[in-house]
């Protein structure tokens, strides 16, 4: 009864603000896209980086694995309110103080001891996840640190908290890791093959037998060689590119509050900038350390920082949000942030959903089909200037995995009968080059293993030209169109805005030649352009009269 009737009096509860019906609109909305499956291929890691390592494990298909995965030298790991305490222990403290009879001390003393313990409040449970987030990513550190330290700073300052709490804390923090720590180097250890139970049971175990993630990931990331096989970025690309295509509107107001409190700091205004307890403080570092820890790292994507939404949504979303004690010009300002806001959001959704990279995923489907019906066959796959195809979605037999044979008692492993030639954006000659020699091996096991093949180069509609020209100086080589998937947007392609003069335009699956006299007008060629951005499939042949 002392608890209700002092300490939850202090406690102000505020109503409960109705969410307004578009919000349940566009909750619905997300679900709804969530489900429905999308032609959009935002990035290779959203496939490479998880289901494809995935699929592999447990449907037991074939797969590519990418060099995170490598067992040589992996850097993935496998495994995926205690401050109204102090409060209140505080508050009954100084009510013992001043209590004038023995049995109100009684009754304080009694309360104290029902307080549950906070110094160490969930100490092994925050300790597992941080070290399930580092090894998963040691960048994780970068969003966990402000938290952690607010965890270990909590109640500093308070009378019943001193700094004695605070390294205790870290002590502890420190001391519940390590299990989970054994237990994350254990699975890696075992699922990379660097501890088999024949080691295990023999007890011949050394060093060599251990493998930590997060050590090879950081000697990685450290080499500057390495890194610059995936790209080298300016250090401000996070600030100035990545953080207005991610937020846009979020991104800007936190920008503005960033600069504001920079200059309150210089100016010695510690006062009207976030305490360093509040929660404010806390949602506003845990957007400010990360994206500067991020950006130290000269490989710089936009995917990295994503996590920081969260408090930039906390600390900004209510400041798109109209309310009634706004004056018009506020209420006007918020309602073109709103627009803004929607607007972007519904553009990158339906071009990330529908429209970049989105004729890879219809071509897959397609392959499934076909492959699935040419049993016997070799299927050889090259594709250029597009992101890689995910091995798993086309449901190939594992060709790792070791059978063996009910009857003989024979061991053996399934020959591969798909192939997936990556080229990246490789200069079209040299991508002849690989198409010549692809071509002349598969020629080769036709006439001598009588083993069919069918061979197929995947490539945007925009280098068609370009991929015709070259098929010209191999007289023996004969490019038929197979297949054209549209929208397909990528970068790694981008198809020139044709001229009046244009000979030649990509309309549908036929090219027309234009009069040289006329000319194109201007929807013609903006139609010509917008039809550019497609992806082709080009059957490559023998021609019949010549024999490699």
């Amino acid at each position: 009864m002392f608890l209700k009737g002092n300490i939850l009096k202090s406690i102000k509860f505020k109503n409960t603000v109705p969410l307004p019906f578009s919000y349940w609109v566009l909750v619905t909305l997300r679900f709804a896209l969530t489900l429905l499956p999308q032609t959009g291929y935002i990035h290779p890691d959203e496939y490479f980086q998880n289901v494809e390592v995935i699929a592999g494990d447990i449907f037991d298909v074939d797969v590519a694995r990418t060099w995170e995965f490598d067992p040589k030298f992996p850097i993935r790991d496998c495994m995926l309110k205690s401050d109204n305490v102090i409060y209140h222990q505080e508050y009954l403290q100084e009510k013992y103080k001043h209590a004038v009879t023995p049995m109100e001390r009684v009754r304080i003393y009694k309360m104290q001891t029902h307080l549950p313990q906070h110094s160490l409040n969930n100490v092994l449970s925050l300790a597992s996840l941080v070290v399930i987030g580092i090894f998963n990513r040691p960048t994780f550190i970068g969003f966990a640190l402000i938290p952690i330290f607010f965890w270990l700073h909590r109640g500093i300052g308070s009378k019943i908290v001193g700094f004695a709490d605070f390294h205790a804390r870290i002590f502890m923090l420190v001391v519940c890791g390590i299990p989970m720590v054994l237990l994350c180097i254990l699975v890696d250890s075992a699922y990379y093959g660097y501890l088999t139970l024949a080691d295990i049971e023999s007890l011949q175990i050394s060093w060599s037998n251990w493998v930590v993630t997060p050590l090879n990931f950081l000697r990685y990331n450290t080499d500057v060689r390495k890194l610059t096989k995936h790209g080298i970025h300016p250090r401000w690309l996070h600030l100035a590119v990545n953080v207005p295509i991610l937020f846009n509107v979020l991104g800007l107001l936190a920008g503005c509050a960033v600069i504001l409190n920079t200059y309150r700091f210089v100016k010695g205004q510690y006062s009207k900038m976030p305490k360093i307890q509040s929660i404010r403080g806390l949602m506003l570092l845990s957007a400010i350390t990360p994206l500067a820890v991020l950006s130290l790292f000269p490989h710089q994507e936009a995917r990295f920082i994503i996590p920081i939404l969260v408090p930039l949504v906390y600390l900004y979303g209510n400041s798109i949000h109209i309310c009634e004690v706004d004056d018009m010009d506020v209420k006007t300002l918020k309602k073109l942030l709103i627009i803004v806001w929607y607007g972007l959001n519904m553009i990158f959704a339906i071009f990330f959903g529908f429209i970049h990279q989105g004729g890879i995923y219809p071509f897959i489907n397609d392959l499934y089909y076909e492959n699935k019906g040419s049993f016997g066959s070799h299927m050889h796959v090259i594709t250029t200037h597009s992101y890689s195809i995910p091995t798993y979605l086309l449901q190939l037999e594992s060709t790792t995995r070791i059978w063996k044979d009910r009857t003989t008692k024979h061991s053996f492993t399934i020959a591969p009968s798909t192939f997936i030639h990556k080229y990246g954006s490789l200069p079209m000659d040299q991508l002849f080059m690989n198409v010549d020699e692809v071509l002349s091996n598969a020629e080769m096991r036709y006439h001598k293993y009588k083993k069919k093949y069918k061979l197929y180069v995947v490539s945007p509609c925009s280098l068609e030209k370009k991929l015709f020209g070259e098929a010209s100086k191999y007289q023996y080589i004969n490019l038929i169109e197979h297949s054209s998937y549209y929208p397909h947007f990528c970068t790694e392609a981008f198809p020139n805005f044709p001229s009046e003069n244009d000979k030649s335009c990509v309309k549908g699956s036929k090219i027309i030649s234009n009069n040289a006299q006329t000319g194109l007008t201007v929807l013609e060629r903006i139609s010509c352009f917008i039809n550019q951005f497609c992806l082709k499939v080009f059957h490559v042949k023998v021609n019949e009269t010549y024999t490699l």
